[in-house]
């Protein structure tokens, strides 16, 4: 490959980049893309100014970027191609009026897991107001089922790091393989207060018809002690949805994202 071949693939790949600086923060000004990005301000600038071209940012009175219109659109079509927006949002709301606290269904990204769907519980704190929400692997209990299941996921996050999120994450890669093992032995896993204070999630496995692999996690997030008081049953309750979707996945019915391996 010649380096003029490679150059429009550096600008789609700095393009990308600049989309992806938006996951921390809402709002970025030139300098701090480029200065996330690793580009010249000169390049970013350039950058910026093709995808509000093209409707991908928009640019704020006070000379800012966000993301815009056009990746909400993009966005909902992904959903609905997916198959997500119907059975499975039907479902997260038979768990959620079930349980009484939010649900939420994750799939691996990286060395995270992105909620795909969430039904937010009308009692419980509210954890994000979007439905697509990245969070470290090893202090959620959707990312834990999902990292129990897959080695490769569990050694990419410990390699990445294991930011503590509250004085109860996990930060030590022995003690997050032993967590693990915790969670394969009983079958799901539990997070208390170990993404925030106040706050504990469950989860379990999907997989892909009864005896396949696990390819998503479906859990629910509340205060800890409505979480805790009720372990057992909320499990059971996530135990049979995740069958039924599990069902829905082998037979085409419905169809998640899939990221590449960490």
């Amino acid at each position: 490959m010649t380096a003029n071949s490679r150059e429009p693939l550096r600008s789609v790949s700095i393009a990308l980049d600049l989309l992806e600086a938006f996951r921390g923060d809402s709002e970025l000004t030139v300098t701090q893309l480029a200065e996330r990005v690793g580009v010249a301000k000169s390049t970013a600038s350039r950058t910026c100014a093709l995808l509000h071209d093209r409707g991908m940012l928009e640019r704020t009175v006070g000379g800012r970027y966000r993301l815009g219109p056009k990746l909400m659109e993009y966005g909902h079509l992904a959903k609905l191609r997916h198959g997500l927006s119907t059975k499975v949002r039907i479902l997260l709301t038979e768990v959620r009026d079930a349980v009484g606290e939010t649900v939420q269904l994750g799939v691996a990204a990286g060395v995270d897991v992105l909620y795909v769907e969430r039904v937010e519980a009308v009692r419980s704190l509210r954890h994000s107001s979007e439905s697509y929400r990245y969070t470290a692997v090893h202090r959620s209990s959707n990312g834990k089922v999902l990292a129990a299941w897959n080695p490769d996921l569990a050694a990419a996050r410990i390699r990445a790091g294991l930011p503590a999120s509250t004085g109860y994450t996990i930060v030590t890669p022995a003690l997050f393989l032993e967590e693990l093992e915790r969670v394969r032995n009983r079958g799901y896993a539990r997070s208390v207060e170990e993404s925030e204070l106040g706050g504990a999630s469950l989860a379990v496995p999907i997989h892909r018809g009864a005896d396949g692999p696990v390819v998503a996690s479906l859990g629910i997030a509340g205060p800890t002690r409505r979480i805790t008081n009720s372990e057992a049953r909320h499990v059971q309750i996530l135990q049979i949805a995740a069958n039924q979707l599990g069902k829905a996945i082998e037979t085409g019915e419905v169809t998640l994202p899939v990221w590449p391996g960490p």
